[in-house]
């Protein structure tokens, strides 16, 4: 199955060495003439190829793998966030599973903060250790605080008067 992904395309096809789904970019492949067995139609690893196609591209390079335990039913999850996030699967009627994966922590902190659910964080334990650096953070947080009156003032001039 041919899918547009980021610019580019791809090929999604069954490695009959390695017994697996591959994602191939299709202007790395050359053309060969046909000289072997005819493949096996076979049922595509996912029904949505193209969210199939755009997580496995966009996961090969995550340097922090997560998994969240979300306290929410699956498809509320699924309409909050990008396929390229991640993967969310079912564990019942009202929690399920987020496995994701980013660059840095501070972006699981910005997708679970915009998740709008609790959750439970199984894996990495860097994210637990982030995520309870950034709750006494906010915990600190003094609302009575003004900084007005001080270096902080900022004059804008009025450009329509001219």
């Amino acid at each position: 199955m041919l899918v547009s992904w980021g610019r580019r395309w791809y090929l999604v096809g069954r490695d009959v060495d390695r017994t697996d789904w591959r994602t191939y970019l299709v202007d790395r492949m050359r053309l060969r003439t046909p000289n072997g067995p005819r493949f096996m139609p076979r049922e595509l690893p996912e029904k949505d190829v193209a969210a199939y196609v755009s997580q496995r591209i966009s996961s090969a390079s995550w340097r922090f793998y997560a998994r969240i335990a979300v306290h929410a039913p699956a498809a509320v999850i699924t309409d909050r966030i990008d396929p390229t996030v991640g993967t969310v699967k079912p564990l019942g009627t009202d929690r399920c599973v987020l496995s994701t994966g980013a660059d840095h922590l501070e972006t699981h902190a910005v997708y679970l903060g915009m998740l709008g659910q609790d959750f439970t964080v199984t894996e990495p334990p860097e994210l637990i250790d982030h995520l309870r650096l950034l709750a006494d953070r906010y915990a600190k947080v003094d609302p009575g605080s003004d900084v007005s009156g001080s270096e902080y003032d900022v004059t804008v001039p009025d450009y329509r008067e001219r």
